[in-house]
């Protein structure tokens, strides 16, 4: 509970439990803590004061920001106004005074105004901007007289606070005793659908509002409208946020930039690139913004188009969006993504300003590309120069380590995470760790690590587990973690496929015939591999064992006569990586098929020579590809950039930079 301080000698500690606490206001100060902030406040006694209006100066000196000296006049004015109150808790919000809201609020019960709904409103938004909530519900409960603003206030202050289910259950309270809700009240109830973690259960009810919406005329509400497309945005479903959006009669920037956003954050980056051109050439009168511009950036980066993002660039250029700062730490990670460390790097010694998120975007830009030590020299220098690491940044920096195989660099800085930092390890954190471990081959050690976990584990730290196991082929904790995977996700075929290939490569027939039977039962089909690449700023991809490409029979043909090359220098295509009962032919085939080759091949034949090829995967490169790019390289004299899942592998001259540590 928060420990509460005010101008004069008393402490004040509620004992309301409504809700967790999140924030604590510091306070040097011990003194008796009364049983509620409501009654203590009412309980102070007036002191003797001058009668004179002193309200207009009060007033004139909040709006000057002088909140001392309002506070010294407000101590002698015998009847300050509901005018007066505004300003002095406005002026408490933009200062993020608690132990001067703490007065005013004081001041104001004693003056008879604790029954005020508007200035209920104001005091409710107060303590939500002081990250107060549970102060902000006793106002809220202390309220007979509930106007809509007094419902609205309190539904923002627990939706902003990520205290959604609370917000829903007064939403559904309010309709349930007649309230007449108005388009903030839907806003923010759709706002409290996406704050919690019961996603489920939560995209139902927000279809529910959707419905209550549509039945109360505020389809015509861009700003209602644009908060239902940001919330099925949020759910993955952008079937329906494509319904809202194209049923929407009238757009704004905002809503351009949120369908854009829906896009490119679901895995649709070809459609976000779609709409923003309609967008700029089509829709004049929408200028993009930074939010714009972040989720565009975005997209390029999920595809590597490298010459889309110099155009993406060159716009946020002309239109002076470069100095702000997710604008810059996208384009961080536009460049590093796409092979151009040297640029990312340029990009972030010349910004003027850095946050924490410039930080990590560089931290995580030099972990893809292997440059595991150089990642944690950025992260000690960030420290260094007093800007505070988030849980993000450790996340980053662990992944760095993990790419690098630096596993006691790695533990070093999970421990230091907790007992330097006071950052608790999420999911995402013990997922790095047993990855770091279990890729330098520590499985055992990896597995300990999940058993002593004081949370649940969770599908990423098994799939971690299970990864590992893939790569070092250990048969017997491939299956303890695949029997969690399929309780934890049975729908997710990747799963089974891993762990039929861990039985492939230790040769148990049986188990791999077993775990495809498994698959085909439950109707579940392995995600097809699939690659990009940009030719000449347009971007192609292509599906494994691709046949629709019109120039698929000339890379057939390249492909062929590499692979025949490679076998006359003693390199063999690695056929045991096909689960099926063929020849060894057959097998060949899919192989040569495989998405990303079709990619080189393509890339061979349509650009020219010495300019790079670059390809993005959307799975992780499998061995076969990996080895028969090496060997491309060496061949023809290319270099070859190809980022999947895990990093970015760059191959040059018969090498990979990954070093075959992947």
């Amino acid at each position: 509970m928060w420990v509460l301080h005010s101008l004069s000698p008393q402490i004040i500690q509620p004992s309301i439990s409504f809700l967790p606490v999140k924030h604590r206001p510091s306070s040097s100060i011990n003194a008796q803590q009364p049983r509620n902030l409501i009654t203590n406040l009412q309980s102070s006694t007036k002191t003797s004061i001058e009668i004179t209006n002193k309200n207009p100066l009060i007033q004139s000196l909040c709006k000057k920001g002088d909140l001392k000296q309002a506070l010294q006049l407000l101590s002698s004015e015998p009847n300050p106004t509901q005018q007066t109150y505004e300003q002095l808790i406005l002026s408490c919000s933009i200062q993020k005074s608690f132990p001067d809201a703490f007065y005013v609020h004081r001041n104001l019960l004693n003056n008879g105004f604790d029954q005020d709904p508007f200035l209920a409103t104001k005091l409710i938004d107060m303590y939500s901007e002081l990250e107060c909530v549970d102060y902000a519900r006793q106002v809220f409960d202390k309220i007979p007289r509930r106007t809509i603003f007094v419902w609205n206030a309190i539904l923002r202050a627990l939706t902003l606070a990520g205290y959604g289910i609370e917000a829903l259950g007064l939403y559904r309270e309010m309709n349930r005793i007649g309230v007449p809700c108005d388009r903030f009240t839907h806003t923010y109830a759709l706002k409290a659908c996406v704050v919690t973690e019961s996603m489920t259960l939560l995209l139902k009810k927000g279809k529910e509002i959707h419905g209550r919406i549509l039945r109360h005329g505020y389809e015509t509400h861009v700003h209602i409208m644009t908060t239902l497309l940001d919330m099925y945005a949020k759910f993955g479903n952008v079937l329906y946020a494509s319904y809202v959006f194209d049923g929407m009669p009238g757009k704004n920037v905002v809503s351009w930039s949120a369908m854009i956003a829906c896009y490119a954050k679901n895995e649709r980056p070809f459609e976000a690139l779609n709409l923003f051109h309609e967008m700029v050439h089509e829709i004049s009168e929408f200028s993009p913004n930074s939010v714009t511009m972040v989720n565009v950036v975005q997209a390029c980066t999920v595809l590597a188009a490298l010459e889309q993002g110099k155009l993406m660039h060159c716009y946020i250029l002309r239109r002076n969006l470069d100095t702000i700062l997710p604008v810059t730490s996208a384009l961080i990670a536009l460049y590093a993504r796409c092979g151009k460390l040297e640029l990312a790097q340029k990009i972030f010694d010349q910004m003027d300003k850095r946050d924490v998120v410039s930080w990590n975007t560089l931290i995580s830009s030099y972990g893809i590309h292997g440059f595991g030590m150089k990642a944690v020299r950025i992260f000690q220098e960030m420290l260094n120069r007093g800007i505070k690491p988030t849980a993000i940044s450790f996340v980053s920096v662990l992944g760095a380590c993990s790419h690098a195989g630096l596993a006691d660099v790695g533990k070093r800085l999970f421990d230091s995470m907790v007992e330097q930092h006071g950052i608790s390890p999420s999911v995402e954190h013990y997922a790095s760790l047993v990855d770091l471990l279990g890729r330098a081959n520590r499985l055992y050690e990896a597995a300990k690590v999940i058993q002593g976990m004081k949370i649940e584990p969770g599908p990423k730290v098994w799939g971690s587990l299970l990864g590992s196991c893939k790569i070092h082929c250990n048969v017997e904790l491939a299956e303890r973690a695949s029997t969690q995977l399929f309780k934890l996700e049975p729908t997710n075929a990747g799963n089974y496929v891993l762990l039929a290939d861990i039985y492939a490569e230790a040769r148990l027939w049986d188990e791999v015939k077993r775990v495809k039977q498994l698959l085909e039962a439950q109707g579940l089909q392995k995600v097809s591999g699939r690659s990009w690449i940009e030719v000449r700023r347009k971007i192609y991809s292509f599906m494994s064992v691709d046949e629709l490409n019109p120039q698929i029979e000339q890379i057939h043909a390249l492909l062929v006569e590499l692979s025949g090359e490679m076998k006359l220098q003693g390199f063999f295509p690695q056929t045991k990586l096909v689960l099926y009962d063929l020849d060894e032919k057959e097998k060949e085939r899919i192989l040569l098929g495989h998405s990303e080759k079709l990619a080189v091949g393509f890339g061979l034949i349509n650009t020219s020579k010495g300019e790079t090829i670059r390809i993005t995967k959307n799975l992780r490169l499998c061995e076969d590809c990996h080895t028969m790019t090496k060997f491309i390289t060496k061949f023809t004299g290319r270099e070859i950039m190809v980022r999947d899942v895990n990093r970015i592998h760059h191959f040059r001259d018969g090498v990979c930079s990954c070093e075959d540590y992947w």
